[in-house]
């Protein structure tokens, strides 16, 4: 099924998530762990997926059928 990417960009305070990572950053240093951006984000699509299923899901116009991966079939 092939398809256009729809891509979107808005600007985002994060202010609150640079404090967080700034506050966590010296534990990260004590266990030798480099804390980057990423393991926020990650959590931020989880969550998000989780409450919003279809945010990650493919539309077929002619069937007029949403596609979306499934927890128990993962393609």
């Amino acid at each position: 099924m092939a398809g256009s990417p729809c891509e979107r960009f808005r600007r985002v305070d994060v202010t609150g998530l640079v404090a967080l990572r700034r506050h966590l950053q010296p534990e990260a240093e004590r266990r030798r762990v480099r804390l980057t951006y990423l393991p926020f984000i990650i959590k931020a699509a989880i969550q998000t997926l989780k409450e919003f299923p279809y945010f990650n899901a493919s539309l077929d116009l002619a069937q007029q059928t949403f596609y979306r991966l499934q927890p128990d079939r993962p393609f």
